[in-house]
């Protein structure tokens, strides 16, 4: 499954089966436009910050050409999160939502949240 080819085993270039050259992703992370290249970074930064990593679908909606996922991903933190939160290698796990619309087998919008907060709090990133 592509999405696992990404998150799961890091292999950033499967992105290209699943999003569309002109993709748009309209609530990227801070620093990131919405580009594919630029789910290629992020995507990458995963990989190279974590281990471990596990991806469910929790829920799965389609109507014609729109599909929403709700899911969760877990892995081992061994690298700055974000660049900014240093890792102590635990485990930690993020729930997320995200909203696709599909042209020609490829995504081609995407909408999403994260639960960035429970995850910073599992890290510590509050102190205890």
């Amino acid at each position: 499954m592509p999405t696992d080819e990404v998150w799961r085993n890091g292999n950033v270039d499967a992105i290209d089966k699943l999003l569309a050259a002109d993709h748009v992703d309209e609530t990227p992370p801070p620093g990131f436009d919405g580009t594919r290249n630029a789910q290629k970074q992020i995507a990458g930064m995963m990989r190279d910050t974590s281990r471990d990593k596990t991806l469910g679908v929790l829920d799965i909606v389609a109507d014609g050409d729109r599909v929403t996922g709700v899911w969760r991903m877990a892995w081992t933190q061994i690298g700055d999160l974000w660049g900014t939160v240093p890792a102590d290698g635990k485990r930690i796990e993020l729930d997320g939502m995200d909203y696709f619309r599909i042209q020609d087998n490829r995504i081609i919008r995407t909408r999403h949240v994260e639960n960035w907060l429970g995850a910073l709090i599992q890290l510590g990133a509050f102190g205890a």
